[in-house]
């Protein structure tokens, strides 16, 4: 369901693919293939209209600019406190995102809005 990247010292993992197929809740491994995976790249959840719910580990650091663009049918995500940077954009048009997350660096508020 997920795809995945190592990054050039290949110490960690990045996700950068969510089958479109995909639906309900998709977990983000913590570990994959025995390395840290901490990051979901650029545009990674695409347009998963189906995916309602994901849950991010705490070993990620980075999302990648409108990593969760176009997904209609996301209403609910935990942002650890473990992210440092976020891409813009990250929740465009994900029109069904309410609520709001607050974490230490970031701050989600409804309406898929990302404010620093």
């Amino acid at each position: 369901m997920l795809e995945f990247k190592i990054n050039k010292a290949e110490t960690a993992y990045e996700v950068t693919k969510c089958d479109k197929k995909a639906t309900g809740t998709v977990t983000i491994p913590d570990t994959y293939s025995g390395k840290p995976v901490v990051g979901i790249a650029k545009e990674a959840f695409r347009e998963c209209v189906n995916v309602t719910d994901v849950i991010i580990p705490d070993s990620i650091e980075k999302i990648g600019t409108r990593a969760f663009y176009g997904c209609a049918g996301l209403t609910n995500i935990v942002i650890p406190d473990s992210l440092k940077r976020a891409g813009r954009g990250i929740f465009a048009g994900c029109t069904s995102l309410t609520g709001s997350i607050r974490t230490k660096n970031i701050i989600t508020i409804a309406k898929c809005q990302v404010k620093r």
